[in-house]
């Protein structure tokens, strides 16, 4: 655990200080890659499952329901290497450098675009739910394109998504959202409550019978969704707090938009993990977001109560060791000879 903390303690020191040239930025990735790649199949909670599914595809074929995408994936690897650590070391690169070619656009802070890509517990969910993460990294490309209004380019990267993981078909909605209007608080306001109302109904089981391979995620513990519920408040809260704080340009544009979007599927859906899935695809538009509501000394106490809820927000995840992700144990040094 405390690999972990040190890991978030050290991105934010360099989202503050802010070095330049950008070669610590890049240390930082390289070493976040590595980290997920050389991960022995303990670090994870569907790692050996990831693992044996690897040796499965390449050895006989197509297993279960997975996406077609993803299975080409091993496939390609599979004809250099048999070695599950370097497919892992090829996932993580996926993942990576997608969202590190949209920060270098759009972001007015890479560093800090980082350290809230790790606050928010993504990296570590990357290390578990691999499919959804890579598929969340290409989804984040493809609102840039819809950004530059490549509505073409925009289509493409969803379909390459959704061939990773179904999930990314439901950002095509995003077409529609433009026109949406949000700088009315008592609409935001509204429609956050009664989000968070429909959450705590059976609603839910309206939906089941499209779930298809994912229906086993259709489930109800009852201990575990109410402090996933609790969370979704929390973070409806900080949600309408970053609101408030930001100015009517940020909140008219279409990263705005999609951020709301994603908060009240987080809601509506609280009882379905697919729904929280879904809801990821959206949400991961806060690390080039936020970076620009922490812009300006205005911000200043704001930023520090967003900096406690991102750091409060990972150390939850960490202390019930969500994705199971410690005790970490890396096979690098192996490879190295070491």
């Amino acid at each position: 655990m405390l690999f972990w903390i040190f890991i978030l303690i050290i991105l934010f020191i360099l989202a503050k200080i802010r070095v330049k040239p950008n070669t610590l930025y890049h240390i930082s990735l390289i070493s976040l890659i590595l980290i997920a790649g050389f991960r022995t199949i303990s670090v994870g909670t569907d790692t050996l499952t990831y693992n044996l599914m690897f040796l499965e595809d390449i050895s006989i074929g197509y297993y279960g329901y997975v996406e077609k995408g993803w299975v080409y994936l091993e496939k390609l690897a599979g004809q250099f290497t048999s070695d599950y650590n370097m497919f892992l070391c090829l996932i993580s690169t996926l993942t990576i450098c997608p969202l590190a070619f949209v920060w270098n656009k759009y972001s007015t802070n890479k560093q800090l675009s980082l350290f809230i890509y790790f606050a928010t517990y993504y990296y570590c969910m990357s290390l578990n739910i691999m499919r959804q993460c890579l598929a969340m990294s290409i989804i984040l490309v493809a609102y840039k394109f819809i950004l530059e209004n490549k509505k073409l380019y925009f289509l493409l990267f969803v379909l390459i998504a959704s061939q990773i993981h179904t999930s990314a078909f439901f950002v095509l909605p995003v077409f529609f959202i433009e026109r949406l209007k949000i700088t009315n608080p008592k609409f935001v306001y509204a429609t956050i409550f009664l989000s968070l109302v429909i959450g705590i109904t059976p609603f839910y089981q309206l939906f089941s019978s499209f779930t298809g391979g994912y229906n086993n995620y259709m489930q109800d513990s009852r201990s575990s969704f109410y402090l996933f519920y609790l969370s979704n408040i929390a973070y409806s809260m900080i949600f309408l707090f970053v609101y408030n704080k930001s100015n009517e340009e940020l909140k008219s544009g279409l990263l705005f938009k999609i951020y709301f979007i994603g908060v009240i599927i987080l809601n509506v859906f609280s009882q379905i993990k697919t729904g929280t899935r879904i809801a990821y695809n959206y949400t991961i538009v806060q690390t080039i977001l936020l970076p620009f509501f922490f812009q300006g000394k205005q911000n200043l106490n704001a930023e520090k109560i967003l900096t406690t809820y991102l750091i409060s927000y990972f150390m939850v995840m960490i202390l019930k060791n969500s994705a199971e992700i410690y005790p970490y144990d890396t096979l690098l040094f192996e490879y190295l000879g070491f």
